[in-house]
């Protein structure tokens, strides 16, 4: 559905809807709606007489016209939009509902038989606008992301020799030109490296959870930022770059039909013409043996009766309490679908980087040169010293590895960047001047290659080389830290009957500590993606849980998807739902909470349906008067709607501690960055 309110263009030509249009005019149907209950009810049990007749059924019918010019108009134009295309849709049962109580109570009015319910144009309209806005706000949130980040990527500065170039669009470059790029800047370009050298940071597009050492002659990607150097590259492709690629999916999977739709609108397609023909059948059948206003009547109450009314109260609100119990656990989901989808996976699949590990590299291991055992506290406040400062990750692994740690007392004199190496510095310790690096073993390389301490570099670790007077001090390896709950998170996943997969771009898997879970290693971004499809064209429904523009693509194909907090923007947007909280124990509870309230919405589907099918069977045999089938209607509404607050009853124990704040004080943070 495209209602001009919530409308989503292309993203070339996105809008941003006015939503505070949109709410003002929901709540003026609100408004409008509580207060025509209020008189219809008064009118039906204790009818005016006189001038004071049409007043007030005139006040009735002014509200639910006015409620109609203020939001019937996407309804209308989504409906003729459907029928021209001889479709049958979700939209035309609102509409025909709507028209029925209307024309109902309409006719009550004029021949001052019957009860009203002009209300009811209200509470459908307020109903389909919001749920309409509820699922238009993760396409726009998510569009509006792509547009910036391709906003941030449009220009290079081109290398000129003489001084800085000239910034051009990156569109308008052409293979073999070249541009620059500066520490802290972004590259815009796929390209090769032909000057400079330095670390980049490649977590967002290819999973690789460190940064990188580039020099001439390796590939960059655009997306990918330059951390400590100034780089010439050599342009491989300015359109048509990887990122656009991940781009354009995320587009057409935000601008498609959300599964919910799709299945109501398999339903409407045969329900709204089988109401049709029971009502026509109805008015045709009692026109032949009575008169015409007792055959319209008894067609109208076969319209009432059919209303939508009960599944659009009691539906929205077991959605919307079960989104307000996940943002408990620590996840905000954008749009009730995201229930129902999380309720049918059968399969998760996790990136590693930022996911199951934590974001930035652990100590793994320190060990001290043979002339420095019994002196590791100096050396660990020699390195924090030297450090103190540096924005790179691996300095901010130092800081959080060994604290202050007596740094203070070290006198830093001069410390320089080694692009792409690390740091050196003097400093004034223990008497006297010391000359210190602290970075990749080539800083030492002038002083010969330093011994390696024994073991050797662990896989997937990453080894810096603490050097004092060019003799190796000791080495620090670092390497991804899994988060704490990660084993209990698998094991409670698999109970539920879940397989688990982790997808990464990085060559390294530490079966050990994913147990329970299988690992396939060194994947870029459309693999991650074909993996998911693979996984759905076998049978599989997938829910998808990563941190990064490299897991975008993933994250969209999914049946349901989940962002960490902290992770890029860009896959924040993209997901179905954010994990705010920091601990993925939520995930396993969100599962068991989705599937409960799915259950008791299909429950309530079945139970208002056998409802609605014998109010209309009663009402085509005469035997429900309209004012018994608007009571029905109300009954309906209101047990299904006490059976729609008791679903959803699990644990929403918010996570503590080690799991992460209170989601509702740690969400307050995530709320600029929520796909709804």
């Amino acid at each position: 559905m495209r209602s001009e309110a919530v409308s989503v263009q292309a993203a070339g030509a996105f809008q941003e809807p006015n939503w505070e249009a949109i709410w003002f005019r929901v709540g003026i149907a609100a408004i409008l709606a509580g207060q025509g209950m209020v008189f219809s009810l008064a009118v039906n049990l204790t009818p005016p007489e006189g001038r004071a007749y049409w007043i007030v059924h005139g006040g009735l019918i002014g509200s639910a016209v006015v409620v109609f010019l203020l939001l019937g108009g996407p309804l209308l134009r989504e409906s003729w939009a459907a029928w021209r295309e001889w479709r049958v849709t979700v939209d035309s049962l609102f509409l025909v509902t709507l028209a029925g109580a209307f024309v109902a109570s309409l006719l009550s009015t004029l021949t001052r038989t019957g009860a009203v319910y002009y209300e009811v144009v209200a509470i459908v309209l307020a109903i389909y606008t919001v749920g309409k806005a509820l699922g238009a706000r993760s396409r726009t949130a998510a569009l509006r992301e792509i547009r910036r980040l391709r906003a941030d990527l449009a220009t290079a500065e081109l290398a000129e020799s003489g001084g800085p170039g000239r910034s051009v669009p990156a569109a308008s470059l052409q293979p073999g030109m070249r541009v620059l790029v500066g520490p802290g800047s972004l590259f815009t370009v796929d390209g090769r490296i032909v000057g400079g050298r330095g670390f980049v940071r490649e977590m967002a597009m290819t999973g690789e959870p460190g940064p990188v050492h580039r020099r001439e002659g390796d590939r960059v990607l655009a997306g990918m930022e330059s951390l400590d150097g100034t780089f010439v590259v050599e342009v491989v492709k300015a359109t048509g770059r990887r990122l656009d690629e991940i781009l354009e999916v995320l587009e057409r999977a935000r601008l498609g039909t959300g599964r919910l739709q799709e299945q109501a609108d398999r339903m409407i397609g045969w329900f709204l013409p089988g109401v049709l023909a029971v009502a026509a059948g109805t008015f045709a059948f009692w026109f032949w043996r009575t008169t015409w206003p007792e055959a319209l009547f008894n067609s109208m109450a076969v319209l009432l009766v059919a209303c939508p009314c009960a599944l659009g109260l009691a539906t929205p609100m077991a959605l919307w309490s079960g989104l307000f119990k996940l943002s408990r656990l620590g996840l905000v989901a954008g749009a009730g679908d995201f229930l129902d989808r999380l309720s049918t996976v059968s399969r998760v699949v996790f990136d590693k980087t930022g996911t199951l590990c934590e974001e930035e590299l652990a100590l793994e291991r320190f060990t001290p040169g043979s002339r420095y055992v019994g002196r590791e506290e100096w050396l660990k406040a020699v390195a924090v010293a030297v450090e103190r400062g540096n924005p790179h990750p691996l300095a901010r692994s130092v800081a959080a590895a060994f604290g202050d740690n007596g740094a203070a007392a070290v006198e830093v004199e001069e410390a320089r960047l080694r692009p792409g190496e690390g740091v050196t510095a003097v400093i004034r310790s223990e008497g006297g001047p010391r000359e210190v690096c602290l970075g990749a073993p080539s800083l030492l390389s002038g002083a010969g290659q330093p011994p390696e301490p024994p073991g050797g570099e662990a896989p997937g670790s990453r080894r810096l080389v603490l050097g004092i007077d060019g003799e190796a001090a000791a080495w620090l390896d670092f390497r991804e830290k899994p988060r704490a709950e990660v084993p209990e998170v698998l094991a409670e996943l698999k109970a539920l009957g879940l397989e688990c997969e982790i997808l990464t771009g990085d060559r390294a898997f530490q079966a050990d500590v994913f147990a329970g879970a299988t690992g396939r290693t060194g994947l870029v971004p459309e693999a991650k993606a074909a993996r998911v499809r693979e996984l759905q064209d076998s049978g599989e429904r997938v829910l998808a849980v990563g941190d990064g523009i490299n897991d975008t693509p993933a994250l969209a194909l999914a049946d349901a998807s989940i962002a960490m907090g902290g992770g890029a923007p860009l896959a924040r947007s993209t997901a179905t739902a954010v994990l705010g909280g920091g601990s993925l124990r939520a995930i396993p509870r969100a599962i068991r909470l989705a599937r409960e309230i799915r259950q008791g919405i299909l429950t309530n589907m079945y139970f208002a349906a056998g409802y609605n099918v014998i109010g209309m069977i009663l009402a085509a045999g005469g035997i429900l008067h309209p004012v018994v089938a608007a009571l029905l209607m109300l009954g309906s509404s209101a047990m299904v709607s006490a059976r729609a607050l008791r679903i959803g009853r699990v644990e929403e124990t918010p996570a503590h501690g080690a799991d992460g704040p209170s989601s509702l004080s740690g969400l307050q943070s995530t709320q600029e960055r929520i796909p709804g």
